[in-house]
């Protein structure tokens, strides 16, 4: 058994296979994800817009401090997504995706991601790719998170999103 720690979005340019990361893969007989269904973003999509909206939410700006929300409009005015529909999702679905905004300034993609590259590679040489957990348990986590904690998460990315760059580098070093 090999364990490798990925990165779900990577930049073009980050060379991170290696001789024993090919040797790891040429030696197993399957793959096994956190989740395998990457591949289908339409069928993520749909899972996320059925958890993600509720009706009679208070707008995102009210879910936060008074203090986080200039630091909140700089994000949302930066992801490109329209804060009306951002009012309308729940707190978690709104902080995951102004944390895909982030993510495009940064100039990483999920087609560059380990999982992706890796199950691409399995699915060619007719190895199985399993997982952990589907696309819709995951966004499921989210989903059942308890208020408070996704404000809490939501408030980090108001606070962190200056330094989303160093952070990522810290990662990927």
């Amino acid at each position: 058994i090999y364990l490798l720690g990925t990165i779900h979005l990577l930049p073009k340019d980050l060379d991170w296979v290696t001789p024993e990361i090919e040797k790891a893969a040429q030696a197993s007989s399957e793959l096994v994800l956190e989740v395998p269904d990457v591949d289908d973003p339409q069928r993520t999509a749909q899972t996320f817009m059925s958890l993600a909206l509720s009706p009679d939410l208070p707008p995102l700006a009210e879910r936060l401090p008074e203090n986080q929300r200039a630091g909140l409009a700089s994000l949302i005015e930066k992801s490109g997504v329209p804060a009306i529909v951002l009012d309308r999702f729940e707190t978690w679905a709104a902080a995951i995706t102004l944390t895909g905004g982030m993510m495009k300034d940064l100039g990483v993609s999920a087609d560059l991601g380990v999982e992706r590259i890796l199950s691409s590679q399995f699915k060619q040489a007719g190895k199985p790719v399993l997982g952990l957990e589907t696309g819709e348990q995951q966004l499921g986590y989210f989903d059942a998170l308890p208020e408070p904690a996704q404000r809490t998460f939501l408030t980090s990315l108001v606070e962190e999103q200056g330094d989303m760059k160093a952070e990522f580098d810290k990662m990927l070093t």
